[in-house]
């Protein structure tokens, strides 16, 4: 009988994971399409201006976000900072963000930055466009 119980209580959360799943990929898709529907093109180029443009207007500021990959010795992986805002885009390495640990302030990229809170906008506005960037830079 408890097997069986344990059996319901995981196809339960299966369930539920899958549905969440399935919500945040239609969040995903949805900021995707609302960016390149309103760019009007096929051009790469374009279509960044569109996706800068609209990181900027979108995305809310501060934020925490973990430390994902890094390469700095005054970081390790998973070390919360707080982004303060957008810096630049340069190509060679992505949208760069400034953040503070601290007092202190540093720049990464946005590829080596994890949103802490899971179900927020920012994740789903930054989701969004990571696939699109891999989608057209790698």
């Amino acid at each position: 009988m408890d097997h069986l119980i344990l059996s319901f209580s995981f196809l339960f959360d299966l369930k539920t994971s899958v549905n969440i799943y399935m919500k945040n990929s239609q969040k995903i898709e949805k900021i995707k399409n609302s960016v390149l529907n309103n760019a009007l093109s096929n051009n790469i180029d374009v279509q960044l201006e569109r996706w800068l443009d609209y990181l900027e207007k979108k995305m809310k500021f501060p934020f925490e976000a973990s430390i994902e990959d890094t390469s700095s010795f005054e970081f390790r992986s998973g070390d919360i900072v707080k982004v303060k805002r957008i810096n630049e885009f340069i190509e060679m390495y992505g949208l760069i963000l400034e953040v503070r640990k601290g007092k202190k302030k540093y720049f990464f990229s946005l590829c080596e930055l994890e949103i802490v809170k899971k179900q927020s906008e920012n994740r789903f506005i930054v989701e969004a466009f990571l696939e699109w960037w891999e989608e057209n830079y790698n």
